[in-house]
């Protein structure tokens, strides 16, 4: 919601992320099951997780994939299963909850480097 609040900071109407027409994203939205996906989906902005549903995952995907929205938030796990490309790539936490040690420990630095590769692919990004 921090990204929406800095989106519509000056104007309410301004949506930075967005790079479609907003009557469009408007018609897709018709299609998502999530009320939050929708909600941030108006704004440029996409989640990704497990609890959507494969339709939700798919439309997210396909907008993210065509530039069509301009932010993706989502797990970890994203990372290790999905080819997307993605010009910077921002890790909120760098600790996870091990239920055999019973407290957090820290991501191996492989999944790291696996999350910040997605971003500055040259087969993917020119700039």
């Amino acid at each position: 919601l921090d990204l929406i609040a800095y989106s519509a900071l000056d104007d309410p109407e301004r949506r930075p992320f967005l790079h479609m027409n907003a009557g469009t994203m408007e018609d897709l939205t018709r299609l998502i099951h999530d009320s939050n996906l929708k909600h941030t989906l108006a704004f440029g902005i996409g989640m990704h997780h497990a609890g959507l549903t494969e339709n939700d995952r798919k439309i997210v995907e396909e907008l993210f994939v065509s530039s069509k929205i301009g932010v993706l938030v989502t797990t970890s796990t994203l990372a290790w299963g999905v080819n997307f490309p993605a010009r910077l790539v921002v890790i909120k936490g760098s600790e996870y909850y091990h239920p055999k040690l019973k407290h957090y420990v820290d991501l191996p630095v492989t999944d790291i480097l696996q999350m910040i590769g997605r971003a500055g692919r040259p087969q993917f990004d020119d700039q």
